[in-house]
């Protein structure tokens, strides 16, 4: 499954990368998420033992933006997407690595994108005396809107949609983990 994904990836960006540009920023993005699909953990028994928001809670991702011309440009970045419970006697993470491939239309200084999402090596897992489990997904493929103010020449206030859907690997149980999020995107 993950050969296939990032193939279709590949299959999609090659064009845009290689088209002639007028500029290439790296950029650095950070965001909040929410969103009301939830997502249950289960034991060896197949019993429930946590649960959060399968869209929620941090991101930070690294990439690059590349224009192809006065309106038209594509942004790409891969990082981290994480949310965690800790308290005395337990820990519990639901972690997942998106790969975003958005083509941004501008003008002045807005821009609206539209894109595609691949979270890679999904896990959630909590610890603890009590129980101890760990659930692994498959590699998603999902859609992105997003819709950004340019506040100066480095930084962007975004809002992003993120529609994706998670596959528990161990009985094939479908997850929602659309989100919204605000994005706060730095370039360099």
């Amino acid at each position: 499954m993950k050969i296939r994904i990032i193939t279709v990836f590949l299959i999609l960006i090659i064009p845009y990368v290689f088209t002639p540009s007028s500029y290439a920023d790296v950029l650095f993005e950070l965001g909040i998420h929410t969103g009301e699909g939830e997502i249950s953990l289960v034991d060896n028994s197949n019993a429930v033992v946590a649960s959060t928001k399968a869209g929620r809670l941090y991101s930070f991702s690294i990439g690059g933006t590349i224009e192809h011309t006065d309106n038209l440009e594509t942004q790409l970045s891969f990082g981290i997407k994480s949310d965690g419970q800790f308290s005395t006697d337990s820990e519990t993470s639901w972690v997942r690595y998106p790969f975003n491939a958005i083509v941004f239309y501008r003008k002045q200084n807005f821009r609206i994108g539209l894109g595609a999402t691949a979270h890679l090596f999904s896990k959630y897992e909590t610890s603890g005396p009590a129980v101890n489990a760990s659930n692994t997904y498959e590699d998603a493929i999902g859609a992105i809107v997003e819709f950004d103010y340019r506040i100066n020449e480095q930084f962007h206030l975004g809002l992003r949609y993120t529609d994706i859907n998670y596959v528990r690997e161990n009985d094939s149980k479908r997850f929602d983990g659309s989100s919204i999020g605000i994005m706060l995107i730095l370039l360099v």
